[in-house]
């Protein structure tokens, strides 16, 4: 009996969500992808078309099914975007800290997700990722100028992140859960409405939480994403 009690409970907690990877070819988002998954890296490249994964985990306390669709980033797939930017419950947007012009690309592909779901700077439930944060002699892209992009959304999160490190992975994504949850509990509309008097006062504090609870995590990601790196880069020391 109470196993069936139990399992009642289990199946009530669970959400079920579905994820898309997207940015322009050899930025990370498979390697992303297989860190998250499976917990693995692979140094080699093979450009993706499509691959499918799922991954059952717990957030908060809350079980949770994440359907993960990993995309092409090849400029001779884009018009398959559409279909993936109609589908997700949450995006995975991808670029590198080494390369400049996958930021502004990785721009345009947001822009282009904002008009296929005919939303406005509201924005949908998305992390902002600049992947490649272990190569920090190579850096062209800086962790403010990501940052300040994301602070324009409110559902947006924002992390550096290194698949090959494994580099605030797993915080992204769980970052992404709770603001799938939170926007399918209406919260943000809650939030525009009961801020609003506070953003006419030009209270710089209160519109800053208005960018959603992400102001925290990416705090605490940037420091995770240090102490991280400086980790890894002592192991490889050895």
């Amino acid at each position: 009996m109470a196993s069936s009690s139990s399992s009642t409970i289990e199946l009530s907690e669970r959400d079920e969500m579905k994820f898309v990877m997207l940015g322009t070819g050899a930025v990370g988002k498979s390697s992303i992808t297989l860190q998250f998954i499976k917990g693995e890296y692979r140094d080699s490249y093979n450009p993706t078309i499509e691959d499918a994964y799922t991954k059952q985990c717990s957030v908060d306390g809350r079980s949770v099914k994440i359907n993960l669709l990993d995309t092409a980033g090849q400029e001779e797939f884009t018009a398959m975007r559409d279909q993936y930017m109609r589908e997700g419950d949450g995006f995975v947007l991808v670029y590198s800290v080494t390369d400049a012009s996958s930021f502004q690309e990785v721009q345009d592909i947001y822009g282009q997700l904002l008009r296929s779901r005919d939303v406005g700077e509201e924005g949908i439930p998305v992390v902002f990722l600049g992947n490649k944060c272990d190569l920090s002699n190579e850096r062209a892209v800086s962790y403010k100028t990501g940052e300040e992009f994301a602070k324009q959304f409110a559902k947006t999160k924002f992390f550096e992140t290194s698949a090959k490190a494994n580099i605030n992975i797993e915080n992204a994504f769980h970052a992404l859960v709770r603001t799938v949850r939170k926007d399918r509990n209406g919260e943000f509309d809650q939030e525009v409405i009961e801020e609003e008097p506070v953003k006419e006062q030009h209270d710089n504090s209160s519109q800053k939480s208005k960018k959603g609870f992400g102001g925290l995590f990416n705090s605490c990601g940037k420091q995770n994403a240090e102490s991280d790196l400086a980790a890894f880069q002592e192991s490889n020391k050895q």
